[in-house]
């Protein structure tokens, strides 16, 4: 007794120690602390020793350390599932994880077959703080030394100062239509900037196509970019959370700047074939000045069987790498043509959007005519769905719009697209194109196919009893107050309806619009949080009229 008394007094003493220059011995003084009682020496449960053989402390270590990394458990089940006792990079599939879990991650829930859920509190009594720990170390790839885990910075957060990006995680497709990709947590200090790189093996057993996307995440998110991998080379890339972006082996799926749920057109979907591999792309910054953020994504994947849709939907991603904006406040416009001289052939433009970053000031893509010149303006960032036929709201490179072509654009590949970035730099340096939001960005990505026969946009069957209502915020994002613009209504009564990202209603009002005004609502923000909303307007009979997206800043 006086011997454990010692061991547990040590290891209590060097957590703090060992927490901030070695994360796989922080994690291994858990263990013992925590764990020993009933996976110690002498009779371990599940026969698994976690104290470790050795003279040395070191030797301990290393062979508890390689009991875990990789290996599967003794429990059948977890087993025929491919879970492993510590799996790198993924902590929803660590058997050592979903044992300690019991509620922290909560919709990681234990099988009745994978046994004890170590709920017992008077056995099981690892902190949040430690549970979270073991799992960021899980999530950077599990190393054996080196630290990959703040801990100072984890106390903080679940002290309370904290900046969660979901109060509780989204739900997941029905696994008879589609699964859910989980990507994170990490966490970021006050201030604080991180872009990381995710591989996500699906570990699909035959081809599928996926005909829809949801992406959720966080407040603070500046983006979320999913990738495929090409499956040949994905071993060149390591699992776990890392920082190389491995674009020489990837192309675009497709990207978000802000939650959105991308349904493709009908007859059309990604195809994806056995065994493909992703790669998630999340980049957070926090603008916390006084609370640490906790950093994620989840993309709901919607898949159909093989054979279903008729035209393969593509996507791409380019940028002007050669940007150098100088800090003189004098504004810059660079252009790029993106063309193809060799190729006579013609895609089919479903949507096109643009990047920048805070320096930017305007984006516009234009169709190229044979020779070189701009032809048609058809993405304007500054207008509502980047149509510049639409509202004028202003340039926001936070939140710039998607356009959707209501008939696919027909381009020449020999002809191309011309896009145009304006810059104003009044920092303190001149920059170029780099990843950080201190950096400078130009870019386009799109969707588009190759031939759009047996494909619509259409993408319902349910009739819509008001086809040409087009709506609009004014300004978006919003300060305070903002008008919505409301156009070729046939009614003079409406019914508005706000909800936040996780479907919660934030306003309900009916108004009866004036006939020399029936084109506008007043709106008032009054104590709405920032972030993103979604608005309905309805008629008397609740059936839709129209949806969008509101940005309150």
């Amino acid at each position: 007794m006086k011997r454990l008394f010692t061991f547990l007094f040590f290891c209590s003493f060097s957590f703090a120690l060992y927490a901030q220059s070695n994360t796989a011995e922080y994690v291994y003084f858990i263990l013992q602390q925590r764990c020993a009682s009933c996976h110690g020496a002498s009779n371990p449960a599940a026969n698994l020793n976690l104290v470790g053989s050795g003279a040395t402390q070191s030797a301990q270590m290393a062979d508890v350390y390689n009991k875990l990394v990789g290996k599967s458990p003794a429990n059948a089940f977890a087993t025929g599932k491919g879970y492993q006792l510590v799996k790198k990079g993924h902590f929803y599939e660590s058997f050592l994880f979903r044992k300690i879990n019991n509620g922290f991650q909560p919709n990681l829930v234990l099988d009745a077959m994978e046994g004890d859920p170590h709920s017992d509190p008077m056995l099981h009594t690892i902190t949040d703080v430690e549970k979270e720990a073991i799992r960021q170390w899980m999530l950077f790839n599990a190393p054996p030394s080196g630290k990959v885990v703040d801990i100072p910075m984890l106390q903080k957060y679940y002290s309370g100062d904290s900046v969660p990006s979901f109060s509780t995680p989204p739900p997941a497709p029905d696994p008879s239509k589609g699964f859910q990709i989980h990507m994170g947590p990490f966490f970021l200090p006050e201030g604080g900037e991180d872009e990381f790189y995710w591989k996500y093996p699906t570990g699909l057993p035959a081809a599928l196509e996926v005909n829809k996307l949801e992406v959720l995440f966080g407040l603070y998110s500046h983006h979320m970019i999913l990738y495929e991998l090409d499956k040949n080379l994905s071993s060149q890339v390591n699992t776990g959370i890392r920082d190389d972006n491995a674009h020489y082996i990837s192309k675009l799926v497709t990207a978000n700047q802000y939650p959105d749920t991308t349904t493709l057109p009908q007859g059309s979907a990604f195809f994806w074939g056995a065994g493909t591999v992703l790669d998630v792309n999340s980049h957070y910054i926090n603008y916390s000045s006084d609370k640490i953020a906790k950093c994620e994504a989840y993309i709901n994947i919607y898949t159909q069987p093989q054979g279903i849709a008729k035209q393969e939907m593509k996507s791409e991603i380019t940028a002007n790498t050669s940007i150098w904006i100088p800090n003189d406040g004098i504004t810059r416009k660079f252009e790029t043509a993106l063309y193809d001289p060799g190729n006579t052939g013609e895609t089919f433009l479903w949507a096109i959007t643009s990047h920048t970053h805070q320096w930017g000031t305007d984006f516009n893509i234009y169709k190229r005519t044979a020779f070189g010149d701009k032809d048609d303006l058809i993405f304007d960032a500054e207008y509502a769905g980047g149509d510049p036929n639409d509202f004028f709201l202003g340039f926001d490179y936070r939140h710039p719009p998607l356009r959707y072509f209501d008939e696919f654009l027909p381009i020449k590949t020999n002809e191309g697209l011309i896009y145009q970035a304006s810059f104003n730099n009044t920092g303190p340096r001149a920059v170029g194109f780099g990843n950080t939001s201190d950096d400078e960005m130009m870019v386009i990505a799109f969707f588009y196919l190759d031939d759009t026969t047996g494909v619509s946009t259409t993408t319902t069957a349910i009739e819509q009893p008001y086809p040409d209502v087009r709506t609009a915020f004014a300004p978006n994002p919003v300060d305070q107050d903002a008008i919505l613009w409301i156009e070729d209504l046939p009614l003079n009564r409406v019914r508005f309806q706000l909800f936040d990202q996780m479907g919660r209603q934030a306003r309900s009002s009916s108004y009866e619009l004036i006939p020399f005004q029936a084109n506008r609502i007043r709106f008032e923000r009054n104590d709405l949080a920032s972030g993103i909303y979604y608005y309905h307007l309805e008629d008397d009979m609740g059936r839709l009229i129209h949806s969008g997206k509101v940005f309150m800043r």
